[in-house]
């Protein structure tokens, strides 16, 4: 990435850079592209081995049915069937 572009981006970003920051960002920018240069030619077509047999930890996402006692038994303020909450604004 050359200097013109850092200065893009900082402009961009509403960034001020000094001209050692130009030349310290193009070497860490220069980098980091060789690094995403290195991922590129990984082969990751090939399925992973994993540290457990574990396939799927995690459970259905599904509502339970419950009724509304049930439900308003945990909330701290309750005026007749309505949760009793703090002003959110004035």
């Amino acid at each position: 990435m050359d200097k013109q572009t850092i200065l893009k981006v900082a402009e961009i970003a509403r960034l001020k850079l000094a001209e050692e920051e130009l030349s310290r960002f193009e070497k860490e920018f220069e980098r980091i592209f060789d690094y995403f240069s290195d991922l590129k030619k990984l082969d990751l077509q090939e399925e992973f081995g994993y540290a457990t047999d574990n396939k799927n930890v995690f459970r259905d996402d599904r509502a339970k049915a419950k009724n509304s006692e049930e439900i308003l038994k945990n909330v701290p303020r309750i005026d007749k069937r309505y949760l009793k909450v703090p002003k959110g604004m004035q």
